[in-house]
């Protein structure tokens, strides 16, 4: 079925070698978790501005808001914030209806 709600989910993964003549196998796991906003894909700049915004206050330093950036929607925003930054931010849409999302957090 079709996924509507953004919720993290834990796949794991068996893959069965062997060669052609062989009968026995290597089997090889993972588990890998995807993260709650795993559909959305970065976007160097929206293509069109989000019909609606909402604005917070969080008391929390710049480099942590892009850390959960970063663990919430796979991206890499941390790379490009350090302790002396004054924001961070990106631009998404959403993989199901395109509709697309940016954030952005200024030092206040």
């Amino acid at each position: 079925g079709k996924y509507t709600k953004d919720s993290a989910a834990d796949v794991a993964i068996k893959v069965l070698v062997s060669s052609r003549t062989s009968s026995t196998y290597h089997v090889f796991e993972v588990e890998f978790r995807l993260p709650r906003f795993c559909m959305y894909v970065p976007l160097k700049a929206l293509p069109q501005a989000p019909a609606s915004s909402v604005q917070v206050r969080i008391a929390e330093r710049i480099v942590k808001i892009a850390r959960w950036i970063d663990d919430a929607f796979m991206l890499q925003t941390s790379r490009e914030v350090d302790d002396y930054s004054e924001e961070c931010g990106c631009h998404m849409v959403c993989l199901r209806d395109s509709k697309p999302l940016s954030i952005r957090a200024v030092n206040a």
